[in-house]
C-alpha cells in the first residue's frame, strides 16, 4: 500500500501578494520552516549578472545545530 506524501517542511513566500520583479514576473522567494524554526531561504537571483535567473540558497542560523 502506498502512503500519502507528507511534506517534512513548510515553504512560505517572503513577498507580498502581487509583488513582481523588474520584468513584471511574480517574485520567486521562499523561506523554509521546520515547525516554528526558519532554516533557510531560496530565491531566484535577480541581481548577480553571471547567475541571473538561477536559484540561490541562504541558510539561516539553527540553534540546535552544533558548531565545530
Amino acid at each position: 500500500m502506498t502512503e500519502k506524501y507528507q511534506p517534512k517542511y513548510k515553504w512560505r513566500p517572503t513577498s507580498w501578494p502581487g509583488d513582481v520583479d523588474g520584468d513584471g514576473r511574480p517574485l520567486q522567494d521562499f523561506t523554509g520552516f521546520d515547525g516554528n524554526q526558519s532554516f533557510g531561504r531560496i530565491l531566484v537571483d535577480q541581481l548577480t549578472t553571471s547567475r541571473m535567473g538561477t536559484w540561490k540558497w541562504n541558510v539561516a542560523h539553527i540553534p540546535w545545530v552544533r558548531s565545530t
